[in-house]
This record gives C-alpha cells, structure tokens and sequence, in this order.
C-alpha cells in the first residue's frame, strides 16, 4: 500500500498533463455578428482566432422539424493572434473554413440534442515577420435545441469531457471514496 502512495501524486500529474485540450472551439447561434472562436496551443506554438460565420448558417431563430443544418461553410475572421517562440503576432491575410457535422432535425415536436463533430482550418501571415501560419483542429461535442411553439431554438455549441479528464475525476472520486471508507473502517475499530 505505501508503494502505491508513492506513486499516486505522480501518477495523477501524468495522467493530467494530456487532459488539458490543446483544441477549443467555440460556437454560438449568430444573433449579429461574430459567433466563433478557436485556440490550440502546443509547445512553442499559440494562435487565437474570432470571427464569425455567415448568419444563415447557424443562427439564434427558429428552425423548422426536419430541416437539415450545417455542413461546411466560410468563416469571417475579424481578429488573429500567433505566439511562435514566444513572440506575439497579429495574423493579417486570414482565410477559415468551418465544417460542422450534418443533421436532420426530427418532426417528433420534443427536445433534441445533435452530436456533431466541429472542424476549423485557417491560414494567416505574421503582419511583422510575413511568415505563413497553417493552423486548425477538431471537436467534438453537442448542440441542444429546444423544440417551442412548433420550431426548434438551439444553444451554443459544447465540447464533450476528453476521456482523460473523465478517468482523472473518476480516480479523484475513488481515492475520496476509499479514504472516507478507511476513515469509517477505523472509527468502528
């Protein structure tokens, strides 16, 4: 038993360094105007995008039962940012391609809520140093939409727990549980 006490701190460090998403997607019904964000980071290597996606694609207004949504689509990037090295850069000459998973909306007038699977590719240059940047990344996650008055409302876009981040809570809840059950063991003793 000492052994594995030994081990569990850094274990747990290990299993907590790759549960940390280096690909965030955020995207929201477009009431306006921008409704995107994307940031991946990797060693040495940062960028942050915002924008928008045109408002017939994904919007905050009714859909009617059995509409089919999504697919890929052009992103209209309002502002960009790179750390290469450690050294920031605005991104200037930015393209961005979105793909969200296809779906069907159902005609059985409840609730649904749609797993799909969200893409973003983009290119920019550094507006200093004029050197192309490639960057884009994947998520998954769910869109709810609420079915009211005979038309389906969706929420924002949310990415799903990575599998890593599951088996880290469920072995922090196991060491409480244990610690608790020898805690009770010994005041019975």
């Amino acid at each position: 038993m000492k052994h594995l006490q030994l081990w569990a701190v850094p274990l747990l460090l290990v299993l907590s360094c790759p549960s940390f998403a280096d690909t965030m997607i955020a995207l929201y019904p477009n009431s306006s105007g921008d409704n995107f964000a994307f940031l991946q980071r990797r060693p040495g290597f940062s960028v942050g995008v915002s924008g928008g996606v045109a408002y017939t694609y994904f919007y905050d207004g009714a859909y009617a039962p059995g509409t089919t949504l999504f697919g890929y689509t052009q992103v209209f990037i309002g502002e960009a940012f790179a750390v290469l090295g450690g050294v920031g850069h605005e991104l200037t000459s930015l393209s961005g391609t979105l793909f969200v998973s296809s779906i069907t909306l159902p005609t059985n007038g409840k609730d649904f809520t749609a797993n799909v699977v969200v893409e973003f590719s983009g290119s920019g240059v550094t507006a200093d140093t004029f050197q192309d940047i490639d960057f884009g990344g994947s998520r998954r996650g769910k869109i709810v939409f609420h079915y009211i008055d005979g038309s389906y409302f969706p929420d924002a876009f949310t990415t799903a727990p990575e599998p890593t981040s599951l088996l880290l809570l469920g072995t922090g809840l196991a060491g409480i549980g244990w610690r608790k059950y020898r805690a009770i063991r010994k005041a019975m003793s």
